[in-house]
This record gives C-alpha cells, sequence and structure tokens, in this order.
C-alpha cells in the first residue's frame, strides 16, 4: 500500500474506467448495512462487483489489517493464500493471491501491485489494485492465472471510530464461468469480504495487533498535505 498525494494509472486502465463509466451498477443485495452491486460487461464472464459499508474502526486500524498481507487468507473470502512477494517500502506491496473455487471449477491465482493515495480534503485513503507478471512467481501447475485484474479498497474517515469502506474487482478470472458460481461470488466476495473485515479490525484493535502499524499511519497522516 503506497500511500502519496496522486496515483498515475497507466493508460489502458485508464481505457477501462471510461468504458465501466457507461454500465449501470444493479444493486444485488443490501443487509447488515452492507450493499453489494455489480456491473455486467458484455463479453466478459464475470462482472465488476462492489461492496460497500461502515466499518465501525478508525481507519488507521483498517489500515493495520490491510497491511498484514501473509493474514489476509484468515479473513478475506475465498482466498486461499495470500503471500508478500516485496515490500516498497511501507506503502506499496507486491503480493500473490489464491482464490479458492468450487468444485468443478480450478482455482485461480494472481499477482497483484497495490499501491494507495491520500486525500485528506476527504480523508480518504485509496488502495488500487492491478494484476502484474512478476519473475518470483511464475505459473503453478493446476491453477488458471487470472489475466486481468484492477480493484481498489477505499477507505473514508466517518469519524474517529467509524471508517466507509469500499471494495471494488474487475477481473478476468481465465476461462468460462458457470453462471452460478459468477452469480455467488459477485455477491458473496464483497458481502462477506466486507463483513469479515468488520470483525477483523475490530477483534485486532481490541487486542492491539496492529499498534506499530497505527501508529505508523498516523504519524504518515499527520504530515499528508
Amino acid at each position: 500500500m503506497n500511500i502519496r498525494k496522486t496515483t498515475y494509472l497507466p493508460l489502458a486502465l485508464i481505457s477501462i474506467a471510461f468504458f465501466l463509466m457507461g454500465a449501470q451498477w444493479e444493486v444485488i443485495t443490501e443487509e447488515d448495512g452492507i450493499k453489494v452491486m455489480m456491473k455486467e460487461v458484455k463479453g466478459r464472464s464475470l462482472p465488476v462487483f462492489k461492496g460497500e459499508g461502515n466499518v465501525n474502526e478508525n481507519l488507521y486500524e483498517i489500515l493495520g489489517v490491510l497491511r498484514d498481507i501473509n493474514k489476509g487468507k484468515e479473513w478475506m473470502h475465498s482466498c486461499k493464500d495470500s503471500k508478500l512477494i516485496k515490500a516498497i517500502g511501507d506503502r506499496k506491496f507486491i503480493v500473490y493471491n489464491v482464490t479458492n473455487a468450487p468444485w468443478p471449477v480450478s482455482d485461480r491465482d494472481v499477482v497483484v501491485e497495490s499501491e494507495a493515495s491520500f486525500d485528506k480534503a476527504t480523508k480518504t485513503v485509496t488502495i488500487d489494485m492491478k494484476s502484474i507478471e512478476h519473475p518470483d512467481m511464475p505459473k503453478v501447475s493446476g491453477l488458471v492465472r487470472m489475466p486481468r485484474l484492477i480493484g481498489k479498497f477505499t477507505l473514508q474517515a466517518v469519524s474517529e471510530k467509524v471508517t466507509f469502506v469500499t471494495y471494488e474487482i474487475d477481473a478476468d478470472p481465465g476461462g468460462m464461468l458457470p453462471h452460478w458460481i459468477v452469480r455467488m461470488a459477485s455477491r458473496d466476495i464483497p458481502y462477506i469480504t466486507l463483513t469479515n473485515l468488520r470483525d477483523r479490525a475490530k477483534a485486532m484493535s481490541e487486542a492491539g495487533t496492529y499498534k506499530d502499524a497505527v501508529k505508523l499511519y498516523r504519524e504518515m497522516g499527520d504530515n499528508w498535505n
């Protein structure tokens, strides 16, 4: 997670973003204060999906959870493995993820670069994610390497103890998926991930697990302009 003032996306990602602006979000579920939406994109097996809702914890506590990459599989829905490949400072990470898929579909894996930016005016941290190729993580037999993943976590401080979190993923999982898996993934991945993030952030805050990371991000926040 690279916290900086401005994030520049490659031209290809900008083109995709403009294309998706024409699609409409469809609300597929709304419960427990979490709203889940999706956008159908012609020619893709998986729609773009997004979940959003309040997490009753400080923004920095949530950053602490997200920073603990190797523990991601303990709370991110369908995450079979999450491994830090390289940290570039305290703000930017190269990560390897494996997503568990129900039988008979093969599990998916992907190498992701995540980098964050901060808007002090709106008290918002945006963690942008994009799939990349990495020489230390070649394709693995038995897994399908995802051709594309673009996503983000957006954390907006509502108050000292409440953060509005948005989790959005636009991915090409590789190959065609059964419709029932598409519908299930579109709902369950954002909904359960945000539900688990609520529980994880609360438990870690009460235990003081990420107090050093929280202190680091608070100090950085004080210097954001």
